[in-house]
């Protein structure tokens, strides 16, 4: 028997003191017009306090992870001496308590540095109370236990790698990080005015938010592409899903914004846009940790903390969807909305038409399956769907993507805007013929590759024509969209060339695939600090030349009893040839899996060169 340990006591101290702060933000928060120097800066202080209490509480949490303090139920749960520290770290937020404490500090590090000068600051003191109150009722990181166990569960060997050291935080920092388009909304809806200083402070959340988001679907992309096994980069997984949706809205918002800073239209549509971001954010954050999705990336929790979420969520949307209502007829009378497409605002709304298209198509094939699960007949919705409806959605925004550069905010005639579009036009169709030629792909693929072709030559010569006008206004956009063409050719190339092969082999045995050839030399057997492995030696060739030696892995995590596969990639300058080792034969034959993912480095690169884009787009705003 033993008292509470220090770390508890500590860290559920810091949480208290932190909701309290919190608390007294939401209730106490005033708009600064009328006050004083003092008043405003000493209300400033609130956020910077709740931040330091959080990063206390944080660094304590990580503390007992990394030192194997196993008088805390957390690390108990989800660590283990054995592991290498590195993991350790990651465990912090490898699991449904310390992700949700992880969640909250970020929400606390935008509280200061977004929301300190505007009424959202009871928002976001709303929000944080709420959250740090469902922390310390059903979600304590710091419960501790009476009798010290001599080692730990460790974590889910899946987590174990690198890429879940970035890919959580930076996800989360997305979802968290429109809470600011939330919370300054609910402040243009309140006031009944979207004025510049609050349009300024949403262009920056909202874009933070895109970019944190769209940096975190491309890690655990990345990171389920080498680390399941299976060669795919998204499996339209319930929880890669509802992390898609929140990524939908935010790319239809920093649309809208960009015509609400030029011409003063869609504003009403705009806020809606804010509201939604956050409120799926907050309904991915309930279906991850309420036992209701069965995923490799979610939390099992009990009922209670199911059940807690829910109301919370509830009330968020509700109120927000209240605000909203309440105000539409005056923002109705005052907004303007576009009716032409051949204007640049008039596309915009057509692309915002077209992405909630596509919100509403994987929201359907998210919450359907959950919703019939409740019943005698489940049902399990796949790739198929999403592919059927959303792929040939990619032709028409392609083509207003390829439109949008050269589209003024007011109506243009068409006679002025397709001299201007001819090179992509030309482009399209002569590299729809190339690829007709001689890469035989199926109709809408290659139809989807020439326009991505032709939109990246659109964007191309707005860049140019920009740059001749010594403006940077519209560059950022322009290598967003750049980006997104490169990404969408990476998809194409490897669905259309990829090849996959299976086989048994033995000691100097090969297996040809796409021009290359693996050979078998063999099998060591290798120890790590949690594991012991079975790794195989295979020797690449192209032709007579020795390219590389793969060395994939099949581990026994001994801490767990849990086998798993560790690939081995090689990568040319735009494919890669992707090896996994199977299962033992009795006549000393291996399971070698062996894919040839040709144009795979364009998938990763469009997703640099569209954070890129995003990046230039903030800095246009910060300095604007």
């Amino acid at each position: 028997m033993m008292g509470i340990p220090v770390p508890a006591l500590l860290g559920q101290a810091l949480l208290g003191v932190g909701f309290v702060l919190a608390a007294c933000q939401a209730v106490g928060a005033k708009y600064p017009s009328g006050q004083s120097q003092g008043q405003v800066q000493g209300q400033a202080q609130l956020p910077l306090a709740q931040l330091a209490c959080l990063l206390l509480a944080f660094a304590v949490l990580i503390n007992a992870h990394i030192s194997d303090d196993f008088r805390l139920l957390n690390v108990v749960q989800h660590s283990h001496q054995a592991k290498p520290w590195l993991y350790k770290l990651g465990g912090v937020w490898g699991n449904h308590e310390g992700s949700m404490l992880l969640w909250v500090l970020i929400l606390a590090a935008y509280n200061c540095a977004f929301a300190l000068a505007y009424a959202a600051r009871i928002t976001m003191g709303i929000l944080l109370a709420g959250f740090l109150g469902f922390i310390l009722l059903a979600s304590d990181p710091f419960a501790y236990l009476t009798e010290v166990p001599a080692a730990g569960d460790d974590l889910n060997p899946l987590l174990q790698d690198v890429s879940l050291m970035i890919h959580p935080p930076f996800l989360y920092a997305g979802l968290v990080g429109l809470s600011v388009p939330f919370a300054l909304g609910i402040a243009a809806l309140i006031e009944g005015e979207l004025r510049p200083p609050i349009l300024k402070q949403l262009q920056r959340g909202a874009l933070a938010a895109w970019l944190f988001l769209t940096l975190g679907l491309g890690l655990g992309s990345f990171w389920a592409y080498y680390e399941l096994g299976w060669g795919g980069w998204w499996f339209w997984d319930p929880v890669e899903n509802v992390a898609l949706m929140p990524w939908l809205v935010a790319t239809a918002l920093i649309h809208s914004l960009r015509g609400v800073e030029c011409t003063g239209a869609l504003r009403l549509w705009t806020l809606f846009l804010c509201l939604l971001g956050f409120s799926l954010s907050l309904i991915g954050s309930f279906l991850v940790r309420s036992g209701l999705l069965t995923s490799v990336h979610s939390f099992a929790v009990d009922p209670m903390r199911g059940w807690l979420l829910l109301i919370l969520t509830v009330m968020v949307m509700v109120s927000a969807a209240f605000v909203w209502c309440y105000r539409w007829p005056l923002f109705v009378q005052k907004d303007r909305v576009p009716t032409t497409p051949l204007s640049r605002i008039g596309m915009i709304l057509l692309n915002n038409i077209f992405i909630l298209f596509a919100l509403f198509v994987v929201s359907v094939g998210t919450f359907y399956p959950i919703i019939r699960s409740f019943g005698d007949h489940p049902l399990s919705i796949g790739a198929p769907y999403f592919q059927t409806l959303l792929v040939p959605l990619m032709v028409p925004l392609l083509i207003m993507m390829t439109w949008v550069p050269w589209l003024m905010w007011s109506k243009k005639a068409w006679a002025d805007i397709w001299p201007n579009l001819l090179p992509a036009f030309i482009i399209t169709g002569s590299s729809y013929g190339i690829l007709y030629l001689y890469a035989h792909p199926r109709f809408l693929p290659l139809l989807i590759a020439a326009l991505a072709l032709g939109m990246a030559v659109a964007s191309l010569q707005g860049m140019v024509r920009s740059l001749r006008q010594h403006s940077w206004r519209n560059q950022g956009m322009a290598v967003a969209h750049i980006g997104f063409a490169v990404l969408l050719l990476g998809m194409v190339g490897v669905v259309q060339g990829e090849q996959e092969k299976l086989a048994a082999l033995s000691l100097g045995e090969g297996l040809p695939i796409a021009g290359y050839t693996l050979v078998f030399a063999g099998v060591e057997h290798t120890k790590g600090p949690n594991y012991t492995a079975e790794r195989a030696d295979l020797q690449l060739y192209q032709g007579k030349r020795l390219l590389s030696s793969l060395m994939p892995e099949r581990r026994l995590y001994w801490t767990q009893g849990v086998h798993h596969s560790e690939t081995a990639i090689y990568s040319s300058i735009f494919s890669h040839v992707y090896v996994v080792l199977g299962e033992p034969y009795d006549n000393g034959r291996w399971s070698i899996h062996v894919y040839y993912k040709p144009w795979m480095n364009l998938l990763w690169g469009g997703v640099l060169i569209m954070i890129l884009g995003g990046m230039l787009s903030l800095l246009r705003v910060k300095h604007r």
